[in-house]
């Protein structure tokens, strides 16, 4: 991971002990935490509210999915985007 994000392991063990993050269980939702962290640093604070909604929409969407029965893809599809555009909205009035 380190070397894909272009930084040392012990900054990227740092990152993961500041933001509480674990490789198991659930590692790729540390991963994908980690790169919002990190992608989110150069960015507006709409860009920032844009990604993290998308993250928070789609992690949502597809628990509420799944708990419902439904298709976990399918909701994360939708809450992504649905948490896209309240994200966008919110950073705009930063």
């Amino acid at each position: 991971m380190a070397r894909e994000m272009g930084m040392s392991q012990t900054a990227v063990s740092r990152i993961w002990r500041a933001f509480g993050l674990q490789p198991h269980p659930g590692w790729i939702l540390s991963i994908g935490a980690l790169v919002v962290v990190i992608g989110c640093t150069d960015m507006t604070p709409r860009q920032q509210g844009t990604v993290s909604g998308a993250a928070i929409g789609a992690a949502g969407g597809a628990g509420i999915a799944a708990i419902a029965g439904g298709n976990a893809w399918t909701g994360a599809i939708i809450g992504g985007a649905a948490g896209a555009v309240a994200g966008n909205i919110h950073g705009g009035h930063q």
